[in-house]
């Protein structure tokens, strides 16, 4: 077993995991409950995976009632703390607190990157609009939109709403959350809809079905090239394939395009 093998088992054995050797070349699997989550390290993208293996992989364990979190070995070795910090909120392990206990007010555009690089393993994205949920002055959760896209119907205008980010404080998880930031965005623009993106990486959608949102279609894996020696990730449009050097390409597992339909008075 390789460090990223040694250290991922160790870490997640603290959160109530157990191992398993995984059905998947150079991968271990840990399970707790329903939740599997796949420890991938670099030697696993040498294999001959087809493009949409990964994505296959979950559908498969979905099918079975298992919700699969893949963690690469590049975002273990950056984002270690808030890896961890996001599944131990997944599991129930943090204190909560109710979102009628927060008020909401619009985010700075300097909190908000700080905010998501705190809270979130994505890369930050500066976004036009952004609400928090706020208790004593302090930042809990935040969504971020795109700007809302109107076009004209043969019957009348259609308004949409993109929610790019949804990002919750990794040290208290807010029920509700979500949902009463989108009912608020939903008073103030008045949209047909609010459309979202699901990362497959580590959702299956299903707390967005709670509050509304329905299943359009899956977005298929896009690829990624990760230098195994810095643990840099990159778009694979910002640079060509080389095989002679420390970068090799990855691909995830896509993702799921929800709607929820908003009903404007």
């Amino acid at each position: 077993m390789d460090t990223f093998q040694e250290s991922l088992q160790l870490k997640l054995s603290g959160l109530g995991f157990s191992s398993s050797v995984s059905g998947i070349s150079a991968t271990l699997a840990f399970h707790c409950g329903t939740l599997e989550v796949i420890g991938v390290p670099y030697e696993a993208h040498t294999q001959s995976f087809p493009e949409d293996y990964w994505l296959g992989y979950k559908l498969q364990r979905l099918h079975s009632g298992i919700n699969v979190v893949f963690i690469w070995q590049d975002r273990w070795e950056q984002q270690q703390e808030l890896l961890l910090a996001r599944l131990a909120a997944r599991l129930g392990k943090i204190p909560s607190l109710h979102a009628r206990h927060c008020s909401i007010h619009d985010v700075t555009s300097e909190e908000w990157l700080h905010f998501t690089k705190q809270h979130h393993p994505g890369v930050s994205l500066s976004l036009p609009i952004r609400y928090g949920l706020y208790q004593h002055g302090v930042l809990l959760a935040a969504a971020g939109f795109a700007r809302p896209r109107a076009w004209k119907k043969p019957e009348r205008n259609y308004l949409s709403l993109e929610l790019v980010r949804y990002v919750s404080s990794n040290r208290v998880h807010i029920n509700g959350g979500l949902s009463k930031l989108l009912d608020y965005a939903e008073k103030k623009w008045m949209p047909d809809d609010i459309m979202t993106y699901i990362d497959l990486d580590w959702s299956d959608g299903k707390g967005f079905e709670q509050i509304g949102f329905k299943k359009i279609s899956t977005t298929g894996p896009i690829s990624f090239f990760v230098n195994s020696a810095t643990h840099e990730r990159l778009h694979s449009n910002r640079m060509a394939e080389n095989s002679d050097s420390p970068w090799m390409k990855v691909m995830n597992c896509g993702s799921l395009k929800m709607i929820r339909t908003c009903h404007p008075s």
